[in-house]
């Protein structure tokens, strides 16, 4: 019994019995009057699909790459500001401003911060300023703790309200006229641009105060 052959035949041996073809690769494409017909594959569509499949497949393998693996430790604040901001949230000044940001002590909340004296504002070595940023990150207030022999913190009851207003930053609260407020306007957005932010625990600690907030 003869063996089965593609019926389909080209060229000159089109009508011949017993010569076979090698079946093309089919698609189907919807023609005019609604019936399906049977077309060959484009050899560019397919290399341009397989292009696409293998772009896609190595943008996922970078992105997974560098996800952050289950357990991996988080980025953490010095232990000197853990402290700082420890002893600045167990004083009742700082409450009161978390509330402005819709926090309360045992929130999560992001942070960010500097030690040191500040450009355009007198030589504070070693004070720590800490700003704790609502959950939309427009707004925040700028914590001030100064640094003891000991090792703790003395509170400093002056804090600055920062506000985002479009593209800038504006202070205001703390002590001092305009042109303070327009140096720590300045440090608020210097803060965004060159300070990372931490995500942190808000956990008051007293035993990290030398006193009460003057």
């Amino acid at each position: 019994m003869a063996g089965k052959h593609d019926s389909r035949q080209t060229g000159d041996t089109a009508g011949k019995p017993g010569v076979c073809h090698r079946a093309q690769p089919i698609a189907e494409s919807t023609i005019g009057n609604g019936r399906m017909e049977a077309q060959p594959a484009n050899p560019k569509h397919l290399y341009r699909l397989r292009t696409i499949v293998t772009l896609w497949l190595s943008t996922a393998s970078v992105l997974f790459s560098a996800a952050p693996k289950p357990g991996a430790a988080a980025a953490k604040p010095s232990a000197t500001i853990t402290r700082a901001l420890g002893c600045l949230l167990s004083q009742p000044g700082t409450l009161a401003h978390l509330r402005e940001l819709h926090l309360q002590a045992g929130d999560s909340a992001w942070i960010r911060y500097h030690t040191g004296t500040i450009p355009g504002w007198g030589p504070t070595p070693g004070e720590s300023f800490i700003a704790v940023y609502s959950g939309d990150q427009k707004r925040a207030w700028l914590l001030l703790a100064l640094p003891e022999q000991n090792g703790r913190f003395q509170p400093v009851a002056n804090a600055y309200r920062l506000r985002q207003l479009q593209h800038a930053w504006q202070a205001d609260e703390g002590n001092g006229g305009l042109s303070t407020y327009r140096t720590m306007s300045r440090f608020a957005a210097w803060l965004t641009q060159h300070r990372r932010g931490y995500r942190v625990r808000l956990q008051p600690h007293p035993e990290f105060c030398s006193g009460p907030e003057q």
